[in-house]
């Protein structure tokens, strides 16, 4: 059974239940952790950016700086 089967969701303009909210924020840190972007983690459990957002923060995890993996320096023209 695939770990996110274990925590109830919950719909939009609902709260975590006090019982799921430890296991939900393991489970979010894991993904987070793991390289998945807040979006990606937003549409797979069909909650807004913002609750994946405020659960992380909550959580305690050091949330990466916005707009991906930094480019390349370039080289300087002459």
């Amino acid at each position: 059974m695939p770990e996110d089967e274990e925590i109830t969701w919950p719909k939009h303009r609902y709260k975590l239940k006090p019982e799921d909210r430890q296991r939900a924020h393991d489970w979010l840190r894991k993904k987070y952790d793991g390289g998945a972007s807040i979006r990606s983690i937003a549409r797979e459990i069909k909650r807004s950016y913002g609750f994946v957002h405020m659960t992380l923060s909550d959580a305690g995890v050091t949330l990466r700086p916005r707009g991906g993996r930094p480019a390349n320096p370039r080289e300087t023209r002459p």
